[in-house]
């Protein structure tokens, strides 16, 4: 399950335990985008840190679930999290592939790093008999739609929200 992007030196990978500490500085660094863009009112700190630990640990080398480094010269550069879900029989009762977080930092954006990632991740969930791909973007994220869109994602709901 490894790709490369044509013309990129970019590589597609399984994750692996011991990419967990390079995975972790590129989880802050997703996280520390979405504060800077206005979606997260958020501190940076060991919290965190053990919290993005154990959501790489719950998807790594996990039957039902992925994670997908990519990497530039050795260099994790990116990674993408996902999972596969099952509809409910009231609604089809299909399976399908959710991904909850795509990364790519910012010196490697934009030269088919995250597509990769996409198309891997693709891959694996038709592998696992998914019929669909969904995720969520944040409202304020978009660079975020902007690429999701480009992959041929559409609307499908509108999820609103209201502090109280």
């Amino acid at each position: 399950m490894t790709s490369r992007p044509p013309n990129q030196d970019v590589r597609v990978r399984p994750a692996r335990r011991a990419d967990v500490p390079a995975l972790l500085d590129l989880w802050a660094k997703l996280l520390a985008f979405h504060r800077d863009i206005g979606e997260m009112d958020m501190r940076l700190g060991p919290v965190v840190i053990a919290d993005g630990r154990e959501f790489f640990d719950e998807h790594i080398g996990r039957r039902n679930r992925l994670c997908l480094v990519a990497e530039e010269s050795g260099t994790p550069i990116g990674f993408l999290v996902g999972t596969l879900r099952q509809r409910s029989p009231a609604f089809g009762g299909w399976r399908y592939g959710h991904v909850y977080d795509l990364y790519v930092q910012d010196p490697s954006r934009g030269r088919g790093a995250g597509a990769a990632l996409v198309l891997e991740a693709f891959r694996w969930f038709r592998k696992h008999r998914a019929r669909r791909v969904q995720l969520q973007v944040r409202a304020r994220n978009t660079l975020g739609i902007d690429f999701w869109k480009r992959l041929g994602f559409s609307t499908l709901a509108l999820t609103m929200e209201r502090s109280i």
